[in-house]
């Protein structure tokens, strides 16, 4: 049985790309492994564009896509830009709940505080492994001002951490 990736993505749709990379990197996943990438969002430009980033742009360690063409996308859109409210904590928990399963990688480098949080607990209540890619403050304003898709991530410059 294959893995599934759930994946966090804000406004800087590179680190899904950093993170697959580093995940194949260090070994903790393999090109024959993958079959599910799962990406939550609060907007759909920016979890399209993940995705794309993942499966355009080379890994440095590899010199592949880290998101070959035979593993299936998913994207989750979010009904609202943040949690702040105890409904909304609420309503992303069900969400979570319902993505996330026992094995999963779940990535939480993207998104808000509160969603990170929540999805850390969902997560290790339902038995999947969290991961998340550091990357230094410097590198990440270069990203965010990048318009080239494959310089919005560079995980030659990230560090992979797992909980």
């Amino acid at each position: 049985m294959g893995r599934r990736l759930v994946s966090l993505v804000g406004t800087s749709p590179g680190v899904l790309h950093t993170t697959l990379c580093k995940l194949l990197e260090h070994r903790l996943l393999s090109f024959s492994e993958l079959d599910e990438v799962l990406v939550i969002s609060t907007r759909e430009q920016w979890a399209t564009e993940a995705i794309e980033i993942a499966r355009s742009c080379p890994c440095p360690a590899t010199g592949n896509s880290p998101l070959q063409p035979g593993v299936k996308t998913s994207i989750y859109v979010t009904p609202f830009n943040d949690v702040d409210s105890q409904e909304r904590l609420h309503n992303l928990r069900g969400l979570l709940a319902e993505i996330i399963d026992e094995g999963d990688i779940v990535d939480v480098t993207g998104g808000r505080k509160a969603m990170t949080v929540t999805a850390v607990v969902e997560a290790k209540e339902r038995g999947a492994t969290v991961v998340m890619t550091h990357i230094p403050p410097e590198t990440y304003r270069e990203i965010a001002e990048e318009t080239k898709p494959c310089r919005k991530t560079r995980p030659e410059q990230a560090v992979l951490l797992q909980f």
